[in-house]
């Protein structure tokens, strides 16, 4: 029994050690396999950044062989994905970067007797795409700029464009000027409806011819008026107090056209007392003639008695003959008085005929003034409206020009002031201008006189063709106290500026025209001189990107033809519209925003890009370029050097019209000579406002022939002051310029003045600076594409130089500790190989 036991407690524990063996051999096979993976994990992860790092390292190789022309000439860095061809070929690059790759999972491929090493990774490239890529010309021209700003901050800067900043902050005068003449040209041409109305109550009130251009003359210098008009009817001794005009030159034209309607009326009014008076003495004629033929006939009957008496004696003969007598004597008496009476009936004719011509004078004059009151009042209507239309715009102006004091020079603020205070008497309630609601109400009190004058002189003819001469007489008497009341005195419009003389002196403007026929360029550089380079019309940079030639050359012609000497459309503001387009000052707080890279970006600029000079040793020393004025082709964008030098040109004497026009606002003496001027010019219109608006004009004139002056002295390399002290030329020399003279001239200019001035080249890079960067990028890209064609291959495009690019690589990892059968099995594992995907992107 006991060794039954004994055998059976053996085979318990047999057992039970079995069970442990298991046990361990199970936990041992689970840490195993729980190394091996994280062995395996550990090295795939290592894989995975090593193939990662793999193609950075690739993409970086691939990048290094960037295009050395263009860094050599350009500073920048681009890959020439053309390879010498007219096409991108990016499979040149996948393939690179598959064999840059290659070389880095395998280092000793094609060496020969090397040494197998254990391989730990096992990566292999599946394949490689290139998702995206970016070239220099892309993102509006951003890469460009960053590129030239990244290489740029390392160079050693100069002060130049400090310096130009500087020289910018003394523009902010001249914006100010062209920003106010601006406001003050709205003005008015908001005034020029008020000045149209005044014109036409010349007319209207005046009886003053008047056209478009102001008052009419006749050959001889006379004042031609019209027949009829508002202040016609007078009353009493005709004065210019009377009339309401204060030039003595219209008052003696008008003089004797006046109607005294005083007169008139006394006239008809005697006419009828001598009518009465007539008539009356005619009456009594009748009755003496109506007696004398009584008598007569009661004679004729006591003859034809006494003829029958027989017979005759002496004394009956005697008495016969006596009665014959007294018959002829009465026949006599009764004839005189017949002749008596009809020589007072014809005088009651001739007082009636008087009376309707009279009546017929007042009627005509008084229905003809009529249609002229309405008018006079419907133009006042139209006045007073303007007016208080206007009157806000005034007190805005005279608010802004009250800001812009301390930025403005005394003499400036000063002849600016003084146009103010010219503009002001458009206003209702200034004492020294034109009170036009006074004026309306008269104008309407007068109509209704003559409404009522009309009305009694139509019942007083109506008593007329009746016979009624006793209530015509009323009527008219009536008629005469209604029209009484008719006033004029305070219907004055202002002659005192007003010349009748007109001047001699040849339209300026036209005289300009002149000069400019002969060629604007040619009046300060001499054509022959000028570059007759052209860039290539293939695939530039700006045409591909589509960019639209917005830099026009200014047509100096067009704009001083729409210029008028005398007229209200003078043409202002066209050209206070182009100046708006020179406020380079109101810039400056943009350019500071991003000072830092719009500073190196114009020092780029100015140190890869040529600009015209007339030093011609500069000029030989140069590249082979496609253009020679290449920073002109960046400012305007045509591609010819002689489109874009001359349109640069215009723009440089536009900008020196504007600081001129600036800088002889604060001259007294020229402003007094161009007023003197102007009034000579255009006095004759009688309005003040046109005499302003065409002082501007000359000055305006004056400002662009000191322009051509100033211009050509830029050209053969002088330096121009900024805000002249004293003008070169004077209001007398205006339109009296030529070719030679303006060289001349030119030449006369210090080489270093003294006030703060500009150089060509300061100006042209003025212009550059607030020019738009997505244009001076592309432009520039354009530069350098051609010029490396010259220089270096005639199939460069810089459309092909890529300066990042983004790629994605699919990369094989095979299992290396997975791979035993037994962890195979427990793991469950196919022994497929690890997939990875990587993109990235890699730029200079």
């Amino acid at each position: 029994m006991l060794r039954k036991v004994g055998v059976k407690i053996c085979e318990k524990n047999s057992e039970r050690e079995g069970s442990i063996t298991i046990f361990l051999s199970l936990i041992l096979l689970l840490i195993l396999s729980l190394i091996m993976t994280i062995i395996e994990g550990a090295r795939l992860s290592t894989a995975r950044i090593f193939a990662e790092r793999a193609l950075l390292t690739a993409m970086d190789s691939v990048l290094a062989e960037f295009y050395d022309p263009l860094m050599e000439e350009y500073h920048l860095l681009g890959l020439n994905t053309g390879y010498g061809n007219n096409e991108s070929e990016d499979n040149n690059i996948l393939t690179k970067l598959d064999e840059y790759m290659s070389y880095t999972f395998e280092p000793n491929q094609g060496i020969r007797n090397h040494n197998d090493n254990l391989e730990l990774y096992n990566i292999s490239i599946d394949n490689i795409h290139m998702k995206e890529r970016t070239n220099i010309t892309d993102y509006q021209g951003e890469i460009f700029i960053n590129e030239v700003v990244s290489y740029m901050k390392y160079k050693e800067l100069g002060d130049s464009i400090e310096l130009i900043l500087d020289k910018l902050s003394l523009l902010e005068e001249t914006k100010k000027v062209s920003y106010l003449y601006e406001e003050k040209h709205k003005l008015e041409k908001e005034i020029l409806v008020i000045d149209e109305g005044i014109l036409r109550l010349m007319c209207l009130m005046d009886g003053v011819m008047t056209d478009n251009k102001g008052l009419q003359v006749n050959k001889d210098g006379a004042l031609r008026t019209l027949p009829d008009y508002i202040k016609k009817i007078q009353f009493g001794i005709i004065s210019k107090e009377q009339v309401g005009i204060n030039n003595e030159d219209i008052f003696i034209a008008l003089k004797d056209s006046y109607v005294n309607t005083n007169d008139l009326f006394n006239r008809i009014e005697e006419n009828f007392i001598s009518f009465e008076t007539t008539h009356i003495k005619t009456e009594e004629l009748k009755q003496r003639i109506t007696e004398a033929e009584s008598s007569l006939i009661e004679a004729e009957k006591y003859l034809s008695e006494l003829q029958g008496i027989t017979p005759r004696t002496k004394a009956l003969e005697k008495q016969i003959d006596n009665c014959m007598e007294g018959i002829n004597s009465l026949v006599a008496d009764k004839d005189a008085l017949e002749k008596e009476k009809s020589g007072f009936e014809q005088r009651k004719l001739q007082l009636l005929e008087d009376i309707v011509l009279v009546k017929d004078k007042l009627s005509d004059t008084i229905h003809n003034i009529k249609p002229l009151l309405e008018e006079a009042i419907a133009v006042m209507e139209d006045i007073i409206s303007a007016t208080k239309q206007a009157e806000p715009l005034i007190t805005q102006y005279e608010i802004k020009l009250s800001q812009e004091k301390g930025q403005l020079g005394d003499e400036i603020y000063r002849s600016l002031e003084e146009e103010l205070s010219e503009l002001k008497r458009y206003t209702l309630d200034n004492k020294a201008g034109y009170n036009f609601i006074q004026m309306k109400q008269v104008l309407q009190k007068n109509l209704q006189r003559i409404d009522t004058t009309i009305h009694i002189i139509n019942q007083a003819e109506q008593s007329l063709g009746v016979s009624d001469y006793i209530g015509a007489k009323s009527s008219f008497h009536s008629a005469g106290e209604a029209i009484l009341g008719y006033q004029t005195s305070e219907l004055k419009l202002d002659y005192s500026t007003l010349v009748l003389s007109k001047s001699e002196k040849a339209d300026p403007i036209g005289e300009i025209l002149e000069l400019l026929n002969e060629g604007m360029i040619s009046l300060v550089l001499d054509p022959d001189t000028i570059s007759n380079l052209k860039l290539t019309e293939e695939e530039l940079p700006s045409d591909l990107e589509a960019l639209a030639t917005k830099e026009g050359t200014l047509h100096f012609t067009s704009l001083f033809s729409g210029m008028r000497i005398g007229s209200l459309n003078s043409g202002l503001g066209d050209l206070f519209a182009h100046m708006g387009n020179y406020n380079f000052s109101s810039m400056v707080g943009e350019v500071v925003e991003e000072i830092a890279e719009i500073v190196l970006f114009q020092e780029y600029l100015q140190e890869h890009f040529y600009s015209y000079t007339q030093d011609q040793t500069e000029i030989n020393y140069r590249k082979p370029s496609s253009l020679q004025y290449e920073q002109e082709y960046l400012f305007i964008g045509k591609k010819t050097d002689k489109d874009n030098l001359e349109t640069v040109i215009a723009r440089v004497i536009f900008l020196r019209t504007l600081l001129n026009f600036t800088a002889i606002l604060g001259n007294q003496t020229l402003r007094n000579e161009a007023r003197l001027l102007a009034t000579a010019l255009v006095g004759f219109s009688g309005l003040p406002i046109l005499v302003s608006i065409t002082q501007t004009v000359i000055l305006i004139l004056l400002s662009f022939q000191e322009a051509l002056v100033d211009t050509c002295a830029l050209l053969i390399g002088k330096e121009v002051p900024i805000l002249k002290k004293k003008t070169i030329l004077g209001i007398h020399e205006l339109g009296l310029l030529s070719r030679s003279n303006i060289r001349s001239k030119a030449a006369t200019y210090k080489d270093q003045p003294k006030e703060i001035s500009l150089s060509y080249q300061e100006i042209l890079r003025i212009f550059l600076l607030f020019h738009n960067k997505k244009e001076l990028s592309y432009r520039s890209m354009d530069l350098i594409q051609e010029n490396i064609k010259i220089r270096y291959e005639d199939k460069f495009s810089i459309n092909h130089c890529m300066f990042g690019f983004r790629a994605e690589a699919k990369f094989h990892i095979k299992p290396k500790f997975i791979t035993v059968p037994i962890l195979k099995d427990l793991l469950g594992s196919n022994n497929q190989d690890f997939i990875h995907l990587y993109e990235t992107s890699y730029s200079y």
